[in-house]
């Protein structure tokens, strides 16, 4: 299996998706062709190619693609987000008539206040589909990289929340806890994980990887814990 394996697995266990509501926005660059025909074969989920430095611009043309009133989006470096962790981030989101969720709180920006409560490798954030034509004309060089940036830090103010820890994981250590792909060490960090805990795709992995962690007390530390990437990014611009 590859990770893609993983996160197309994931989603499609949900209750909320199947393959007619699920898309992979990727970018048109060559390096993605075979990626592309993977998914397409493999899984039969529409496959669009857009922009890859215009983020924004690919996910506003997904929204446009299929007709819901709300998107959920997944990054690919995201790996292990429980199918049960998706139906009860949507659940709540329906249920509070929300603008925007997000799992994640965004360290790039000085508009949001709220303190995450997930480690990284767990974001996952949702919208109403309206919300994309709302702050579109906000869209500039610096933040087009980040598509829901003018959702939670633009000119416009949104019914926005973080999503709470689940009671599922009260009680659990999250010290060094890292579980995003940036770079080549995280992968084989991600890869040692999937063989040392025997992870598949679809399957309950974030728990798999708590409860190992709590059983034999290993820290389970990325090197890269502390490198936030995205933060340095955006400040660079």
């Amino acid at each position: 299996n590859y990770l893609i394996d993983y996160v197309i697995q994931n989603i499609l266990s949900s209750k909320y998706f199947n393959k007619t509501n699920v898309i992979l926005a990727a970018p048109t660059n060559h390096l993605n062709d075979n990626l592309c025909k993977y998914v397409k074969r493999k899984y039969g989920i529409l496959v669009y190619r857009g922009s890859e430095e215009n983020v924004f611009e690919r996910v506003y043309d997904c929204s446009r693609l299929i007709k819901s009133d709300y998107n959920m989006r997944y990054t690919a470096d995201n790996p292990f987000i429980d199918s049960n962790i998706i139906n009860n981030f949507i659940d709540y989101f329906l249920k509070k008539n929300l603008d925007y969720l997000s799992t994640r709180t965004m360290d790039h920006t000085k508009k949001w206040k709220l303190v995450s409560e997930y480690p990284e490798g767990l974001s996952l954030e949702i919208y109403k589909t309206r919300i994309l034509d709302k702050i579109k004309k906000y869209v500039n060089e610096k933040n087009k990289d980040y598509p829901t940036w003018n959702i939670y830090s633009g000119p416009r103010k949104f019914k926005i929340q973080g999503y709470k820890l689940m009671k599922n994981f009260s009680g659990y250590n999250f010290n060094g806890l890292r579980l995003t792909l940036d770079t080549k060490k995280d992968l084989n960090f991600l890869r040692k994980l999937i063989k040392l805990i025997r992870l598949k795709p679809g399957d309950k992995n974030f728990y798999k990887i708590l409860n190992f962690k709590k059983k034999t007390k290993l820290k389970l530390t990325n090197f890269n814990v502390k490198s936030k990437l995205a933060y340095k990014i955006i400040l660079e611009r």
